[in-house]
Formats: C-alpha cells, structure tokens, sequence
C-alpha cells in the first residue's frame, strides 16, 4: 500500500521560536522600537502559517491520489453486470464465411495455419466489437470467456473449444467439397489435382485437436490476437 505522506509536525512552533530568537538578536544590535519590529514579525508568522496551511491541504488532496482502496473483483461477475453482446458466442459460426482463398490455401499450408487464418478474420475480428461474445484477458494467459444466453458469461473450457473448433473444420470442408465438385464439374480437375484433394481431404479430417499440442497452438494464437487488459477499463485486483 502507497504511504500517507505526511506534513512535518510543529511546523508553526518551530517558525515562531526562530522569529522569536530573531526578534531578540535584532533589537540588541539596532536598538531598534520593540514594537515596530514586533509587528514585522507578527505578518511574517502570518504569512507563514497561511503557506503552511495551503501546503497541508495540498499534501491531502496528493494523498486521494496517492492511497486507493483495492477491491477484488470476480471477472465473470462483473462481465456479467457490464457486458450484454449482441450476439451468443455459439451463433457466431453462423457469421463466418470460409473463402475460396481458403480452401486453395489448403494445397499448400498445413490445416492448421488456414484454420488459425479463417479465425483471427473471423472470430478474431468479431472481437473488436464493442459488444464482442468473447474475452481474453492478459491477466489469465490462454483463458477465454464467453456470452450464451443459458450460460451468460462463463469460462470457455476445453471441450467447448473443441467443439467450436470442429464447427469451423466442418464449415471449411464443405466449402473445400464444393469448390472440388465445381472443379470436377467443369472439366477443370487433373488427375493430379483430383490426387492432391484426397491428401488435403485427409488433411482435413485427420485434424485432431484433442492433441494438447495442437489445441494450446491454436489457443495461443487466439489470445495473442484477441487479449485485453482489463485494468486499463477499471481500477480493480481481478479474482480470476
């Protein structure tokens, strides 16, 4: 905790025993009218006393700054009070849209990498929002939050991160099936080609994120993209 910072005691006292002592001195050596001299001193310590007084309320207003008292805060408490998104963290698969710039890019990154692409355009830029459905706070590394309606705002466990996840994979296969049945289609599927979807097929579906490595790579791209500091937006010590 910050110390009071405190104004030096007997500050008046120790200013009228030197204008005292100056007094004496003074009429000594000029022989000057005590009471002349008197009165010079008297508006000195006046002067003084209101200065020390001005520093003394100075001193208390630093000190409102200075000392605050903490509070701790439960983080989904106060999501809860403060945060009504516009939309649930589940529907927010509806909004995103897989590209053919996607599915190309499946022929020569690993699934992974355009996954992580497809999220930080998506979900990712959803959070930019104002009233974004999930929170990622640099106070708890690699946790997120997330708003549905029968839950409100609840910590995002890894099974419901693989089940989100396994929604975008399913999204970007079906965009991925598409675009090989057009190409079929018209004519413009090599023998090649045709080989070269089933390995991306099989890249696809092979994805496995219970994999702890694999989950927690995707999962700390999604915070580095994502994360926030809540003490920028209120002056509280969180209980995470």
């Amino acid at each position: 905790m910050s110390k009071m910072i405190k104004p030096k005691k007997g500050g008046c006292r120790e200013s009228s025993n030197i204008h005292r002592n100056l007094l004496e001195n003074h009429l000594f050596i000029n022989n000057e009218d005590p009471r002349l001299f008197q009165r010079k001193v008297i508006d000195m310590i006046i002067e003084l006393d209101e200065k020390y007084s001005l520093l003394d309320s100075k001193v208390d207003e630093i000190n409102k700054w200075v000392v605050k008292k903490k509070k701790n805060v439960n983080i989904v408490d106060w999501l809860n009070k403060n945060v009504a998104p516009s939309v649930e963290f589940d529907k927010m698969i509806d909004d995103v849209v897989i590209q053919e710039e996607d599915v190309v890019s499946l022929f020569n990154n690993k699934f992974n990498e355009v996954l992580i692409d497809v999220l930080e355009r998506t979900v990712c830029a959803e959070c930019v929002q104002e009233k974004k459905p999930i929170f990622a706070f640099v106070q708890k590394i690699n946790t997120f939050y997330v708003y549905n309606e029968d839950t409100r705002w609840a910590e995002l466990d890894d099974k419901n991160i693989i089940k989100f996840l396994n929604k975008i994979r399913n999204k970007i296969f079906a965009a991925f099936y598409e675009w090989r049945k057009k190409k079929r289609m018209g004519n413009g599927m090599s023998e090649k080609m045709d080989a070269t979807c089933d390995e991306t097929t099989v890249k696809i579906m092979g994805h496995d994120f219970n994999k702890d490595a694999v989950l927690n790579k995707i999962k700390k791209h999604l915070f580095g993209a994502m994360k926030t500091d809540i003490k920028v937006q209120i002056e509280y010590d969180f209980d995470f």
